[in-house]
Order: C-alpha cells, then sequence, then structure tokens
C-alpha cells in the first residue's frame, strides 16, 4: 500500500484521471461518460500536472485528487492557488484549483513534486468545504 496522504501536493498525468461522482448528487451515467470521453480527448497528450490528494487509498487503491491548471477542460468550477496558500508557478504564474467534482487515480500514477510539498490542515480543509459547497450549488 502507498503512504500517501490528503493534502499532499503530487503531479499526474490528466489522461489517468478518472471522474468521480461520489454517488451522493444525483448524475446520469450517460453524463458520466460523455465528460469522461471529451475530457479524455483533450487530456491525451498533456503532461503531468500539480494535483492535490483528497483522501488516501480506497480498496481500490484509487484516491481522490483536485487538479490544478493554467486552463481545465471543461470549465468546472475553480478558485485560485493561492486562496490555498499554494505556491505560484514563476514561469506561468497563478494558477487555478478545481473545486469541482473530483477526479479519482491510481495512487501509482502519482509523482513526487521535485520538492515535497503539504497543504496545511487548515487549508485542506477550506478546500474540502469549496468543493462540497460546489457541488450542492
Amino acid at each position: 500500500m502507498s503512504n500517501i496522504q490528503p493534502g499532499a501536493v503530487m503531479l499526474a498525468k490528466p489522461k489517468h484521471f478518472h471522474l468521480h461522482t461520489g454517488g451522493t448528487v444525483s448524475v446520469s451515467s450517460l453524463f458520466v461518460a460523455t465528460c469522461n470521453a471529451n475530457v479524455r480527448r483533450c487530456q491525451r497528450t498533456i503532461g503531468h500536472h500539480p494535483v492535490v490528494v483528497l483522501s488516501t487509498p480506497n480498496k481500490n487503491d484509487m484516491v481522490m485528487i483536485a487538479s490544478m491548471s493554467h486552463q481545465h477542460p471543461g470549465n468546472p468550477p475553480q478558485r485560485p492557488t493561492s486562496t490555498y496558500n499554494l505556491p505560484m508557478d514563476p514561469v506561468k504564474g497563478e494558477g487555478t484549483i478545481n473545486v469541482g467534482w473530483p477526479s479519482l487515480i491510481h495512487f501509482t500514477r502519482l509523482k513526487q513534486t521535485s520538492a515535497p510539498l503539504t497543504m496545511s490542515c487548515t487549508d485542506l480543509e477550506v478546500l474540502m468545504c469549496d468543493i462540497r459547497e460546489s457541488l450542492y450549488l
């Protein structure tokens, strides 16, 4: 098993993301399949992107993540990374973090950043609250 913990900032390729719908909000399977197909089409050639780990691995070794980017496919709800005291990219400037549906990814698809970074418990809780809020609006 892994030692991946919530709040860790890691790297992952978007082509390995799976849409997570939680089960508490009604979303048709056709919508989910369409979203996964459209997002995958856009993300086939995209390299590693930073993500925030939101959960420990489940029984299938999948973890929930929130992606960071300067241009999220599908324009999901998002907040500036500075909202959660995350560092700014020195070249591209401030990005955003997806506060819509979290994605799932197998923990083996996550890579450590060059300088390991973990969000504070307070910042992680604010992020989780923003995600919950965006799902129920």
